[in-house]
């Protein structure tokens, strides 16, 4: 008896072992780790997306002080430059004024009958070298985004760095926000400002 309860304690470890690294994509890193949420947004010292800011999008947000936004154009056609999946990138935002090194680029399509998941799967499916990908369901402002966090192509081959990004649709189009950053350690300082534009993500209204 008391070696058949040995035994089954033993079994029991060994599945806590097993399922405690297993995570919904498959790797073995916790959400809890790669989410971050309890990183605090930036403080708001401007807005980027409406008429009479730097770029025109589908979507608005608030940005951290000294981030500077340029609008991304191909050739001079605004409608934005290289294209990822279904969205073109149409702006970008860079931390470098701030100190920091990375940018939250914005990439916006047509409106379609695609989810925002949907948006983000086209969005990363060229990428052959992503790995430790997690998926969620969240609220950005006033939208329900689809969010996704992974390893891509760091500046060696052998350290991968973490990137973030979510997808939201709205009347005018789709929309992905993402940020990258030089490595895993910028990306995480980079963090407290993708998480003041999720918070504060609400449509453009269109042109009158």
């Amino acid at each position: 008896m008391r070696k058949s309860v040995r035994a089954a304690a033993c079994v029991a470890a060994l599945l806590s072992v097993l399922t405690g690294c297993s995570s919904g994509s498959g790797s073995t890193s916790s959400a809890d780790d790669v989410w971050r949420d309890g990183t605090e947004p930036s403080l708001k010292a401007g807005n980027v997306g409406s008429g009479g800011t730097p770029c025109t999008m589908p979507v608005s947000f608030a940005l951290p002080a000294a981030w500077r936004a340029k609008p991304v154009t191909n050739g001079g056609d605004p409608s934005g430059g290289f294209q990822q999946g279904p969205v073109t990138l149409v702006c970008e935002i860079d931390a470098k004024p701030s100190g920091l090194v990375g940018f939250l680029r914005v990439w916006s399509g047509p409106t379609s009958g695609s989810s925002p998941r949907q948006v983000l799967d086209a969005f990363l499916a060229g990428d052959k070298n992503i790995s430790d990908r997690h998926d969620r369901q969240v609220a950005a402002g006033t939208l329900t985004a689809a969010e996704t966090t992974y390893l891509g192509v760091g500046l060696e081959p052998d350290q991968p760095r973490r990137e973030r990004a979510l997808a939201v649709a709205t009347p005018q189009g789709t929309v992905v926000l993402h940020l990258g950053g030089l490595d895993t350690a910028e990306h995480q300082k980079l963090l407290p400002a993708y998480e003041l534009a999720k918070n504060s993500l609400a449509v453009t209204p269109p042109p009158a």
